[in-house]
């Protein structure tokens, strides 16, 4: 990880756009692949049965949306909605992002899964990633 930032520290410093206020995002900007080539979608379908005390089974569908926001940021919009033993669940997360496919991926994350039980509850997240 340190040899990451060493790098990235390196290499703004030998910007090759002296006047720029901004060298590193100047650089993140200049690529010539784009984020995303275009809005990509992908579905899935599962199900089966399992056995926690008793037998019973679970299925849904999983789908996942990515879509360009100018030539290097995306976002992605992923959706889970399902059932294991008549009790519904579901996931939800939203992704954006700069992308290089020859540099990497910057980006904020946030998610939320809903299952009900005997008690409904929901798990909140959000973070970076790269």
């Amino acid at each position: 990880m340190l040899s990451s930032v060493s790098a990235i520290a390196d290499d703004i410093g030998t910007s090759s756009m002296p006047d720029a206020p901004l060298p590193l995002i100047t650089k993140m900007l200049s690529g010539e692949k784009p984020a995303v080539d275009g809005v990509n979608v992908k579905t899935d379908i599962y199900g089966g049965a399992a056995q926690s005390g008793k037998w019973g089974g679970f299925g849904g569908g999983l789908g996942t949306l990515a879509f360009p926001i100018g030539h290097a940021f995306a976002g992605q919009v992923d959706l889970d909605a399902g059932g294991y033993v008549k009790r519904p669940c579901g996931i939800a997360a939203g992704h954006l992002f700069w992308r290089d496919p020859d540099k990497g991926l910057i980006g904020l994350y946030a998610s939320g899964t809903y299952g009900a039980g005997k008690i409904d509850h929901g798990i909140w997240q959000t973070g970076g990633e790269f």
